[in-house]
């Protein structure tokens, strides 16, 4: 029992790209003036011009000792049989400033034990002096999560986007080949060739580190050294880390991409949706643009118009759509270009349900990227219940938002898929609480059931109840799991999960 409150839990936030698809293996880049950062280690030494070794922090105050560096066979080891993993990490930025880019590393688990460490790429801001490196694009992290069971996983920009478990005690891995892609402003995640992940940002990385960083719960004390020795800590081999960037559009116009996400309030006379996003140029924001907005009722093809914004130094946007009545419709963003950014737009599908109820007004709110339908509330057993579906093979995720006062017991709130109950996660934000939960797809009924006070009346005194749910209708979406009562996996700023 004391043992498993020190392993790295399994039920982390999963990220997964719905615009999935197989590649060959990654070839490295053959032109040399493409690559711009590359380590082979292939000396005796670990070159200190190009990596910083800061293995015997003392943050705890604890005596740090056991971390090894090695080079052979071309790779760099890392390894412990102390209180404290050595780290690496770039002195200089090894990313360029602008522009798409790739880095591509092979590494191999040579043992997953109960303390993890691994390969992360980090990014500005760095503002908790406890753990610089906190935060992050790419965490690549392994350890134990159970009685002979171990797994490496990855995650992007703290979500979760691969997992694979590597059965046994202390096993060894096999060695993988991972890369990070950054093209027009989106990052995709490809593990032995195999795109397995892609979120868009703006933010750009400023560094690679290899081991475990500093954290203020290292180096571990003595007595815990001693009793947990015998698990000790995961070591690894890395053969080559490699920078690349890639040849630029020749023409005077680059690619543009803007992004929209919406949200919804109850207004005196009815509800408002706010629309904001964010234009952007190969990763670089495009201000002063004008974006123009357009909203279309389902199956009519004409666009009536909402408004038009400018963007910020940020690129980015923001209005407010006032619906004049409830239904099905479409919301688009479009960028007209300019002679040094093409055209761009994106578009989101809404269906808006107003339901009657006898007392004051409130709303729920239901985002997803899966085609939602029949959405209904059920005044009498304080349902909400709507169908879900999407392509085979990809995964659906929900987002239900409900304000705090109408929930005195949050944790009463129940979720059913296909009448079967299961498990979600939920946050709080501002005045509002959101649920979050997802599904392999096909079609699914949903159930929402929400709890009643102690009278036996529903707690929530609602006169007319919007339910808003969004579907997203670009190609690429992404999904997040929460679990209930769980932990973070991240490994990097609790002491659990080192």
């Amino acid at each position: 029992m004391a043992r498993s409150l020190k392993l790295s839990c399994l039920n982390c936030l999963f990220l997964v790209v719905l615009l999935f698809f197989p590649l060959g293996s990654i070839a490295l880049a053959t032109n040399d003036g493409n690559v711009i950062f590359y380590e082979d280690f292939n000396d005796s030494t670990l070159d200190m011009s190009t990596w910083m070794v800061q293995e015997n922090t003392n943050l705890s105050r604890y005596p740090a000792w056991g971390g090894a560096i090695a080079l052979n066979d071309s790779c760099v080891w890392l390894s412990s049989e102390g209180s404290v993993f050595p780290w690496i990490n770039t002195i200089a930025n090894p990313f360029p400033s602008s522009g798409d880019f790739a880095v591509t590393w092979k590494l191999t688990y040579t043992t997953i034990a109960d303390w993890g460490d691994g390969f992360i790429i980090y990014c500005p801001p760095h503002a908790d002096p406890s753990n610089p490196y906190k935060d992050r694009v790419l965490t690549l992290w392994a350890g134990d999560h159970g009685p002979d069971a171990t797994s490496i996983y990855i995650e992007l920009f703290g979500y979760g986007v691969w997992d694979k478990e590597v059965p046994g005690f202390r096993p060894t891995s096999e060695a993988h080949l991972y890369r990070l892609e950054y093209r027009q402003g989106t990052y995709t995640v490809y593990v032995d060739g195999t795109a397995v992940a892609s979120q868009r940002s703006q933010v750009r990385p400023d560094g690679i580190g290899i081991g475990h960083p500093p954290v203020n719960t290292l180096p571990n004390s003595p007595e815990s050294t001693q009793m947990w020795a015998y698990w000790g800590w995961t070591s690894s081999k890395t053969d080559y880390v490699q920078v690349e960037t890639f040849e630029g559009n020749g023409d005077k116009s680059r690619p543009s991409e803007i992004t929209m996400s919406t949200s919804t309030a109850t207004q005196n006379l009815g509800y408002k949706i706010d629309i904001s996003g964010a234009l952007s140029s190969e990763g670089n924001p495009i201000s002063d643009a004008k974006i123009h907005l357009y909203y279309a009722i389902a199956e009519d093809e004409n666009w009536n118009a909402i408004t038009a914004t400018t963007t910020d130094l940020n690129g980015a946007y923001s209005a407010s759509w006032l619906p004049t009545a409830t239904g099905l419709f479409t919301l688009k963003a479009e960028y007209s270009g300019s002679e040094n950014s093409m055209e761009a737009e994106v578009s989101k599908n809404i269906s808006v349900l107003q339901i009657e109820r006898e007392r004051e007004d409130g709303f729920f709110f239901v985002e997803s990227n899966s085609t939602l339908t029949s959405l209904n509330f059920n005044s009498k057993t304080n349902e909400i219940s709507f169908t879900v579906g999407g392509p085979s093979g990809t995964t659906g995720y929900v987002k239900f938002a409900v304000p705090k006062a109408l929930v005195p017991d949050f944790w009463a709130l129940k979720v059913f898929l296909d009448g079967r109950q299961i498990e979600y996660s939920f946050i709080v934000d501002g005045d509002s609480l959101i649920l979050s939960f997802q599904y392999s797809h096909s079609m699914h009924d949903i159930v929402i059931s929400v709890p009643q006070n102690s009278t036996g009346d529903s707690s929530f005194p609602i006169v007319s109840i919007a339910v808003v749910a969004l579907a997203l209708a670009a190609p690429l979406a992404f999904v997040m799991l929460f679990r209930k009562n769980s932990r973070t996996r991240s490994g990097l700023t609790e002491e659990t999960q080192k």
